[in-house]
């Protein structure tokens, strides 16, 4: 939530329904829609198109992909970079969401026959992660919303491609509980 859509959208209700309390629960997909189902959660911003059985659901933004890199990196000068770029490189990922998100796309995006990129999993959250990087430790890569935060020792480089609501990672999409949106 960094910059972007959603940040713009909280920003937005709350200075119109500035007396609604929020509350924010991050999670994977799959656990927020049975939140929803459960009534434990009203909306969801959740990544990818999946339909989730008994959830309405409406796609809302579309974000680039970018890799997040060491600024020692050969790459870390380029003005963006494609996947070939980076496909024999390391990767970390976290083991909390969107880690397994993130590890999924990364070997749709990588992986070929007879070879599988290195994915590392971490028990560590998003500013911990990005210092693993920092530290030579891996790449990962990240929502465009993601590159307003200010990491020390990484640079985030556009991936060239389609935007990532075709490719399933990175967008924005709101689940509802059957009474709609206020």
């Amino acid at each position: 939530m960094a910059s972007g859509f959603l940040s713009d959208l909280i920003l937005s209700f709350g200075e119109r329904y500035g007396t609604v309390k929020l509350t924010f629960t991050d999670g994977n997909p799959a656990e927020h829609a049975v939140a929803i189902r459960r009534r434990r959660l009203d909306v969801a911003f959740v990544t990818g198109t999946a339909k989730w059985e008994g959830c309405d659901s409406l796609h809302l933004w579309s974000e680039r992909v970018y890799a997040v890199l060491p600024s020692s990196h050969q790459f870390a000068n380029a003005s963006q970079i494609t996947f070939k770029d980076i496909e024999g490189e390391s990767f970390i990922v976290s083991e909390s969401a969107p880690g397994q998100e993130i590890h999924d796309y990364l070997v749709k995006r990588l992986a070929d026959l007879g070879r599988h990129p290195e994915i590392d999993q971490q028990a560590v959250g998003r500013d911990n992660l990005m210092h693993l990087v920092a530290l030579g430790r891996g790449l990962t890569i990240t929502s465009e919303a993601t590159t307003a935060a200010q990491f020390p020792g990484v640079v985030f480089r556009p991936i060239l491609g389609k935007p990532c609501h075709s490719q399933r990672f990175g967008c924005g999409k709101m689940t509802i509980r059957h009474f709609g949106i206020c």
